[in-house]
């Protein structure tokens, strides 16, 4: 026990340090204003989720004051279906939590070197675990409990009794999970794991987004929410009658105290206690087998032995004599290389790129990106086409089809965004060998170029294809409507290539299973969101200048083709001016980067 909480203590220390780490006083203080920032945005959530909460149970009550049971039945329904989904929520991050935690941990082969034991290792790093995963539901879920709390008028119990069964419930969740990745790890290689979690994690994040994408479309066409409405469906969910899953212990807990519903307590706080502290202990008892083996059986411990696997390929590789190997190179006749793409298409950028796109491609996060960026924007056609087949869209006029066009481009470069601000920084384990090459800054540069159009350039396509379909919304035809998006997505990629050119952070990571040793850079992904939304916003406003002139007085007698002159010039002006000054940086920065200066 002594141990857990020394080794709990250095873990407490080394997080108050995280934030004062960085080297002299402006770094300092720019880690404490991205800290207050990140709170107040918390903060705004929760006084938000509070705040409907507490609207709704008001509602309700006054709605349904004559039938109490009806308001008690509707509320443990739906807070069974809030329970349930802050479960679906920690499978989407805890699992990785969890992991990262138990095995990817920096200081555990440290840790495991000394006398320490396996189990007072392990607590230690589940109660971190534990305490991350509860900060990263408290703040969406606690807030709900203090919303009805408030406009139920509950006692003073029923806060504590909450906020309890969330921590009994995030507890017997990061047991499950732990004992699960135990047993797995003793037969999947670490990187697999971390894979398996990253595409796991991933799917039901995707799965989330459409269930959340086909109910806002519902309120959408019910005008908001009908609270007399939800109190009907959630009473038919028949949530609160499966005495037996953890959901619904969580809710019967929360609710003990609070008089009418008559939950017991062998109901509700006695099996969710013996479960998770029960999980808890079991994890404890396994450690000593199935953690120690399974970390060492993961390829975290170097056993000295070489696969037989790797001998063989190296007593079969093809033997190349020296005097020919260039002449093979050169004249492209040598029957021990195969003949790929990349060899048909011999150039030092085309190489550049295919190998950026092949690790991009293994990306998962990447894949997500797209498909959440093509889910939302499919949802906001079908929302849009009905808001016109309504009217409620028709006093907008000919602005609707520049919003329409430029909404899909914010869309398409936030999904690509990510990429455009690191296409330089995710060359940093082989920039000594592009340093090594004889290539050009501007050859790099185009590459790079290319790499962050793609994605955005892809769902564009499919997003602008998709859009004919739907006959009900104004729009430009595709040969507008594609040259206008691909022209704005490139400008918007070549701003984010020049940032990441001028500041690139070459420990970043592309997604969530690089390991421990990797890092996340929070500041470039809000630039490139910040650029995206920026520069839709100047560019739309350049392009859709014809429809809207007339608003201004002065301009207002306007003809219309003047008008559309202006416009197309201005958007052409802003994405030429854009690729110009984006291209000088970022090359100058380049010409430093490759010749070894300091950038």
């Amino acid at each position: 026990m002594d141990k857990t909480l020394l080794i709990l203590g250095v873990e407490l220390r080394q997080a108050f340090r995280a934030g004062s780490s960085a080297e002299g006083k402006p770094s300092r203080v720019k880690q404490i204003a991205k800290n207050i920032v990140g709170y107040a945005v918390l903060l705004a959530v929760a006084v938000f989720m509070g705040r409907g909460a507490y609207n709704i149970a008001v509602t309700l009550s006054g709605a349904f004051g004559a039938y109490p049971d009806v308001v008690r039945t509707v509320w443990v329904n739906l807070m069974s279906g809030l329970a349930l989904g802050v479960f679906i929520m920690l499978f989407m991050t805890g699992v990785s939590v969890v992991y990262q935690t138990l095995y990817d941990s920096g200081d555990l082969k440290f840790l495991l070197s000394t006398p320490t034991p396996a189990g007072s290792v392990v607590a230690a790093k589940l109660t971190v675990a534990l305490v991350r995963n509860l900060a990263a539901i408290l703040p969406f879920m606690y807030p709900v409990w203090v919303g009805y709390g408030a406009g139920s008028g509950s006692p003073a119990s029923f806060y504590f009794m909450s906020l309890l069964a969330i921590l009994l419930a995030t507890l017997l969740f990061t047991a499950v999970v732990a004992i699960f990745v135990m047993l797995v790890m003793r037969n999947v290689p670490t990187q697999r794991m971390r894979q398996i979690i990253m595409i796991g994690s991933l799917a039901v994040a995707f799965i989330f987004v459409v269930v959340f994408q086909v109910f806002n479309a519902k309120m959408a066409r019910s005008n908001g929410l009908n609270v007399a409405e939800l109190a009907q469906t959630a009473q038919g969910w028949g949530l609160g009658k499966t005495w037996y899953l953890p959901h619904v212990w969580v809710v019967k807990t929360a609710l003990l105290t609070t008089s009418g519903f008559g939950f017991s307590f062998a109901e509700s706080l006695l099996p969710l206690a013996v479960a998770s502290v029960g999980a808890f202990a079991g994890v404890i008892g396994l450690s000593t087998r199935a953690f120690l083996a399974g970390w060492s059986a993961a390829g975290e411990v170097e056993t000295g032995r070489k696969r037989p696997g790797v001998r063989r390929r190296r007593r079969t590789r093809p033997q190349i004599r020296p005097e020919v190997a260039g002449d093979d190179l050169v004249q492209g006749a040598s029957p021990t290389v195969p003949d790929t793409v990349i060899r048909r298409h011999v150039s030092q950028g085309w190489g550049i790129f295919v190998k950026d796109l092949t690790v991009i491609m293994r990306q998962p996060v990447i894949w997500y990106s797209v498909l959440v960026a093509v889910v939302a924007s499919g949802f906001y056609l079908y929302n849009m086409a009905y808001g016109m087949k309504s009217g409620d869209a028709g006093s907008m006029g000919g602005l609707v089809k520049d919003v329409v066009l430029f909404i899909l481009v914010m869309m398409s470069t936030i999904s690509s965004s990510q990429m455009a601000g690191m296409c330089i920084s995710m060359d940093g384990e082989s920039l000594w060998l592009i340093k090594s090459m004889p290539v050009e800054p501007g050859t790099y540069y185009n590459s790079k170029m290319a790499l962050a159009m793609l994605p955005g350039s892809a769902v564009f396509t499919v997003l602008a294809l998709a859009m004919t379909f739907v006959s009900d919304l104004p729009r430009y035809p595709l040969y507008v409507a594609l040259p206008v998006g691909y022209a704005a997505i490139s400008m918007l990629g070549a701003l984010g290539l020049m940032f990441d050119a001028m500041k690139p952070n070459f420990s970043i990571r592309l997604s969530g299973a690089g390991g421990a040793k990797k890092q996340r850079d929070t500041g470039k992904a809000l630039l490139s969101v910040g650029i995206s939304l920026g520069g839709t916003f100047v560019l739309g406003a350049a392009f859709a200048f014809k429809d809207y002139h007339s608003s201004f007085g002065i301009l207002a007698g306007m003809d219309r083709q003047a008008a559309t002159l202006i416009s197309v010039i201005a958007f052409a002006a802003i994405v030429a001016l854009g690729h110009a000054i984006a291209r000088s940086i970022a090359i100058g920065n380049i010409k430093r980067m490759l010749r070894g200066e300091s950038n």
